[in-house]
């Protein structure tokens, strides 16, 4: 008779979480951005939250918690309740901090769950149009002609410029000396007035220079070139295939949320991401559209964290 109570009361449990993963969500869901307000980040950030409140039919609190290079925001969802109504929108920042940082207060694998990859906007290899290179071949028997004389620029230590450049450097086998700055709009100035030579940078933040004539892009670190810009090719496509960088993004949950609530947050993000209002904004940043399962973004991150660590490693790129 025990036996069989337990047994009964073991399926009642069962059912009652299960009723409750079936009605997830029946609350507000609090979406944290750990990056400050009005950037590109938040504003995409926002679009899929707007797009998640109305295909949930609950309100979707968009929080924005910026600070120490998005650790904080990383950290604070790290700790919240895994039960599906504290999201994270992620970004490459949230594989590399742990790599750069001597120490960070979360785990991206082992306090996380991944839910989801949204969109990847790749970094293009920019120079100013004066030099006397206009192709990437060009530039690289340039550089190793001339070891040490071409600098390259980055928004600071660690970020996603910083070690594309240390990644191109070790694929090409050139010596070019990295300069930070404090801004990537700093940068970009001393780009364009001949401080420095080139610079890795986002699509959306160089495509107005570059159709103004003002910088020219010699490649895309990407496997596919840019619609907005045709005539750029790959990397892969000019003989290095492993220079890949850019800005992606995702949604990961608290560890040991509950796999339902993580399957329709999957199933709702990746229609999303497929979205006409979303590949429009995409489209203007020279973005695309990820989507897959959360298999398929907890695999991409630790394929991250290996990539970029190996590169930071020999670098020597740190944050603190």
């Amino acid at each position: 008779m025990k036996k069989l109570l337990g047994t009964l009361l073991g399926l009642g449990a069962l059912c009652m979480a299960s009723t409750a993963h079936a009605d997830y969500p029946d609350r507000p869901i609090r979406f944290v951005i750990p990056w400050g307000a009005g950037g590109s980040a938040d504003s995409l950030g926002r679009l899929f939250a707007d797009g998640l409140a109305t295909a949930v039919g609950q309100p979707v609190i968009v929080e924005n918690r910026p600070g120490a290079a998005s650790n904080l925001g990383n950290a604070s969802v790290a700790s919240a309740a895994p039960d599906g109504y504290t999201i994270l929108f992620t970004s490459t920042a949230f594989a590399t901090n742990p790599l750069l940082y001597s120490s960070v207060p979360y785990d991206p694998v082992k306090n996380f769950e991944q839910v989801a990859l949204l969109t990847l906007t790749p970094n293009l290899l920019d120079i100013n149009p004066a030099l006397p290179f206009k192709t990437l071949p060009e530039l690289i028997a340039y550089a190793k002609a001339n070891p040490g004389k071409l600098n390259f620029g980055s928004s600071g230590n660690g970020t996603t410029p910083h070690i594309s450049g240390e990644l191109f450097k070790r694929a090409a086998g050139i010596d070019i000396v990295h300069v930070p700055y404090k801004t990537g709009v700093q940068s970009l100035t001393d780009l364009m007035g001949g401080q420095i030579q080139l610079m890795f940078d986002t699509t959306p933040s160089s495509i107005p220079y570059i159709k103004a004539g003002t910088l020219k892009a010699l490649a895309v670190a990407a496997k596919e070139r840019v619609a907005e810009l045709p005539d750029v090719p790959t990397f892969g496509e000019l003989g290095y295939p492993t220079i890949l960088s850019g800005a992606w993004t995702g949604i990961a949950v608290p560890a040991n949320t509950p796999r339902p609530v993580i399957d329709r947050l999957n199933r709702e993000f990746v229609k999303l991401a497929a979205d006409a209002n979303v590949l429009a904004k995409l489209r203007q940043m020279g973005g695309t559209p990820l989507g897959g399962t959360p298999e398929q973004a907890a695999a991409f991150l630790r394929d991250e964290m290996e990539r970029w660590g190996a590169v930071i490693k020999a670098s020597g790129a740190k944050i603190d």
